[in-house]
């Protein structure tokens, strides 16, 4: 009798220190198979080595496959040191825990989902000393060490790195063929996200062995004002706005990059949903429409800096355009002429006559398709060049009647702009009026030649080639950010409902439901 007393108050104290929020001075010793030798009954027994067998019992049968539950297994597998359970008691850091799990509540995460009810549950068990049959107190010993560590794990990689990888979701929707045949995931997402590492995982362990978990979680949440917005709007969300879209755009806050519009004084921004184009520079804001990718050929999501402009650019055309609309006009000259196109050597650059290209030799890749620079140009008069891996850019188009629309998702995937030479204007460090005047004559005057003369005297006649601008390098480059949000500021700052143009949302969402009940 005297035996389960001491049990029983020891059993009752050391968990109760879960719910005294942090206060870990009090220690009570547990010392495990070796107090309770001759205690009755085996399910009271504590058995370190029971423990250990139950843990390893537990990582063989979970077949979880978030990364936080493979870390979980991982971190057992190594048999590294327990976080929670000890001689000392279990560790009362697992109140915080659980209480900041508990209050995912308010953004409609079900605690469940982090194994909230079966630690409760498990830890009641230990209080009450209920103890069922077939069970003992060395297996909800394992399960409660188990389940904290998942646990901790699911929250703290969900707060600090997202819940939802972007890079792995977005970039495995569309395939795209190869030139032998073989379908590859065209790659939409390519901007540089952070993602848990061995340093992280380590810092949030140590956390918790030395008793500094509060501080860590105070700094796993982002501080982006824009995440703080999304707060506000889930507080005081209507039927116009759904739950689940507020939360999908919260989400894509989570995403820790490398750069952020918020970090610089002058940037660029297109968000993709709005079909709109922001050109910040302190608190000056001007948007204009622009037309993206279409759903088949998307503009990808990255960031970078526009480095350079160039004025009436040739647009060398896609193989892909070659084969669908070219390729069958070879023969028609007029067709040719009237699209300003023309075939260039690529090893050369020499251009070469129609009359001697056979489709062949443009499906080799040895002759481009090439169309002059100037008024009817693709690309339009100016071209907004920044590093990126999808030879993509900002550029002026000859097809106005696409800013017209609603849905503007109508390009190969480059960004055409409604404005181009006052985007020009804005990116210039200095706006020397001789300069502007240049870029105006350059972006208005006719470029064409007449076929019949030289077409050098044509161009020494008609155009002033002092006031003629090429290429304009822009020192310093301009930060471009090309995202998607689908709840986002106007210029004017009030928040806007686009829609989910390219079906992004929804794939996040379906994400996101492994989390609500």
């Amino acid at each position: 009798m005297k035996s389960f007393i001491y049990f029983y108050l020891f059993i009752y104290i050391a968990v109760a220190l879960i719910s005294c929020n942090g206060n870990t001075q009090d220690k009570v010793l547990l010392s495990i198979d070796k107090d309770f030798k001759d205690f009755s009954l085996l399910k009271f027994k504590i058995s370190k080595s029971r423990v250990r067998r139950s843990i390893k019992e537990l990582v063989n049968d979970d077949k979880d496959s978030l990364v936080a539950d493979y870390l979980t297994r991982n971190y057992y597998r190594t048999k590294k040191e327990y976080l929670w359970i000890s001689k000392e008691g279990i560790n009362p850091s697992s109140a915080l825990l659980i209480d900041s799990i508990e209050r995912l509540t308010s953004i409609g995460f079900s605690p469940n989902k982090f194994i909230n009810k079966e630690i409760k549950k498990d830890i009641k068990k230990i209080q009450t000393l209920s103890i069922e049959e077939g069970e003992s107190i060395s297996k909800i010993l394992a399960r409660i060490e188990y389940s904290l560590t998942k646990a901790l794990f699911r929250y703290a990689i969900g707060e600090r790195f997202g819940y939802v990888t972007p890079s792995y979701i977005l970039n495995r929707l569309d395939t795209a063929e190869t030139k032998n045949g073989v379908k590859n995931y065209q790659r939409l997402y390519d901007i540089h996200t952070e993602s848990v590492d061995t340093l992280f995982v380590n810092q949030l362990v140590a956390s918790v062995t030395n008793d500094s978990l509060q501080s860590f979680f105070q700094k796993l949440k982002t501080n982006r004002s824009l995440f703080k917005n999304f707060q506000f709007l889930l507080r005081k969300t209507s039927t116009r706005i759904s739950k689940m879209k507020v939360l999908v755009n919260m989400e894509r806050c989570r995403w820790r990059h490398n750069d952020y519009p918020e970090l610089h004084k002058k940037y660029v921004l297109v968000n993709v949903p709005s079909f709109y184009l922001q050109a910040v520079d302190e608190d000056s804001v001007f948007s204009m429409r622009v037309a993206c990718g279409a759903l088949s050929t998307k503009t990808p999501l990255l960031n970078s800096t526009i480095e350079r402009m160039d004025i009436n650019p040739q647009w060398i055309i896609p193989l892909s355009i070659v084969k669908k609309q070219i390729i069958s006009q070879l023969g028609n000259r007029h067709y040719f002429d009237s699209h300003s196109y023309f075939i260039r050597h690529v090893a050369t650059g020499k251009e070469i006559d129609i009359s001697e290209v056979t489709p062949d030799m443009l499906l080799s890749g040895a002759y481009k398709v090439v169309q002059r620079g100037g008024e009817g140009n693709a690309l339009g008069r100016i071209v907004f060049r920044f590093p990126n891996n999808f030879s993509v850019y900002l550029h002026d188009t000859s097809s106005r009647e696409a800013f017209s629309r609603f849905d503007r998702g109508v390009s190969h995937g480059c960004i055409r702009v409604e404005k181009p030479l006052e985007l020009a204007i804005f990116l210039l460090q200095d706006k020397e009026e001789a300069l502007i005047d240049k870029l105006i004559y350059s972006t208005t005057v006719d470029m064409k030649t007449d076929s019949r003369n030289n077409e050098k005297d044509c161009l020494e006649n008609k155009i002033d080639r002092k006031r003629l601008i090429n290429s304009k390098s822009l020192k310093p480059s301009v930060p471009l950010f090309i995202t998607y949000y689908t709840l986002y500021p106007d210029e004017k700052g009030v928040m806007r409902d686009y829609p989910d143009v390219y079906g992004y949302d929804k794939v996040i969402a379906r994400y996101l439901l492994n989390y609500i009940d």
